[in-house]
């Protein structure tokens, strides 16, 4: 003898409200059959670079067609590389200025000045989220979702302390750090770089604070070094004229951290290096 599946509580229930509904147990035993097809393939991506959308259907019932969606991630687009060249001047600079003694390559830094990388900047310090108070030690495990008051999203973090971080060089004091992650609805192609002390209180100045990333290492880690990295470099660890430039978040109003004296004696010993 067959054996016949028994159907669970919410089945029957809805077999009968919609027998009630005036439906004949045909039709409603053709729509239960509807909804144990399974899902299409996934359509191809919406767009032939960068961020798009795809989707997949199935039937569920008489004239019902149910949707899922989801994002597909693809190289980025010619045009989003080409912008990016233009935030390098350095490369356009005469290769033996960083040897001369007397270029101070670090002002020639600070100096440049074009409209689009002014207009790329005020962009990134304007939209990119705010650092959180205290590092979320969740981060250390997985990306993070934040919500930003000021500008009313949820943004993704992960943990930037890793060994190719280099704290101990770039952001000395700094025990651990955190990057805001790109998203399907980015604006630009930075990403806000937060670092916080052994409390995990974040550090709103001086040497170990963190810095807007004009270029995500998610986007490409090579035009980060040459954007991020690299001017750091030229101005010899300066960071008191790097930050000028750059200055690190503190859009929550985070108590200031280091306190007065150690942020003044940090202060001197960069300018005297």
């Amino acid at each position: 003898m067959a054996k016949t599946k028994e159907l669970s509580k919410d089945v029957r229930d809805k077999i009968v409200d919609l027998h009630k509904a005036g439906m004949g147990y045909k039709t409603i035993a053709k729509q239960l059959e509807y909804e144990e097809e399974e899902w299409s393939d996934w359509s191809p991506c919406s767009v032939t670079c960068s961020h798009g959308n795809q989707k997949r259907i199935r039937s569920c019932g008489y004239a019902c067609t149910a949707t899922e969606s989801q994002t597909c991630d693809l190289d980025r687009c010619p045009d989003d590389l080409l912008a990016v060249t233009e935030m390098m001047p350095l490369e356009k600079t005469n290769g033996t200025d960083s040897l001369d003694t007397n270029v101070d390559s670090c002002d020639k830094w600070l100096s440049c000045k074009n409209d689009f990388l002014q207009k790329y900047l005020h962009q990134v310090l304007t939209e990119l989220p705010s650092c959180p108070c205290f590092y979320p030690s969740e981060a250390v495990y997985n990306a993070v979702n934040i919500f930003d008051k000021t500008l009313r999203k949820t943004y993704r973090w992960r943990d930037a302390s890793g060994p190719k971080e280099r704290l101990d060089i770039y952001k000395p004091s700094a025990h651990f750090c955190t990057r805001s992650m790109l998203s399907f609805n980015s604006t630009t192609l930075a990403a806000q770089h937060c670092c916080y002390d052994d409390h995990r209180k974040l550090i709103t100045r001086g040497k170990g604070a963190g810095a807007p990333n004009l270029i995500s290492t998610e986007f490409s880690p090579e035009l980060h070094y040459k954007v991020d990295v690299l001017p750091w470099i030229l101005c010899k660890g300066d960071w008191s004229r790097f930050h000028s430039v750059r200055p690190p978040n503190n859009g929550l109003l985070c108590p200031d951290n280091p306190p007065e004296e150690v942020h003044k004696a940090q202060l001197e010993e960069a300018r005297e290096y």
